[in-house]
């Protein structure tokens, strides 16, 4: 799962409680494979910062504490680069990540109870539905 945030914009507490959100819907465990995406490094770049200057300086708690659960996985992309070499290497440290995330999940996709119930309802009602064609088929 991808969270993107922008270095530009504070980390507000509509964000923070979007986060809380994806906990309270996916589960805790969602943080196992939540990786945050950073837009506008070549903002940073013009202030001549690093991110790893933004995230040491400027970052909020609430941030921080997100990186923490989500063992710090994230990257940082341009928005306005036009220089492939750049794009690629962003590209590729991402699916590193990706990557990451899949050994460290044991290549298991992410799975809650709540979709699994979910799942069930809806293959229920997918077959009362078949049910209910067909009697009416059949008193034709």
């Amino acid at each position: 799962m991808l969270v993107v945030l922008s270095v530009r914009a504070r980390f507000s507490k509509e964000v923070e409680a979007a986060v809380q959100s994806l906990e309270k819907s996916f589960g805790p465990k969602v943080t196992n494979y939540m990786i945050v995406v950073f837009t506008g490094g070549d903002q940073l770049e013009d202030d001549d910062e690093t991110l790893e200057d933004y995230l040491s300086c400027e970052c909020p708690e609430p941030l921080q504490k997100l990186l923490e659960v989500c063992r710090n996985r994230c990257v940082l992309f341009d928005n306005k680069t036009k220089k492939e070499s750049k794009k690629e290497e962003q590209l590729q440290k991402l699916l590193k990540l990706v990557e990451a995330v899949v050994e460290e999940n044991s290549s298991q996709p992410y799975t809650h109870v709540s979709f699994e119930e979910m799942k069930k309802l809806r293959q229920q009602e997918d077959t009362d539905s078949l049910r209910d064609y067909t009697q009416q088929e059949i008193s034709k």
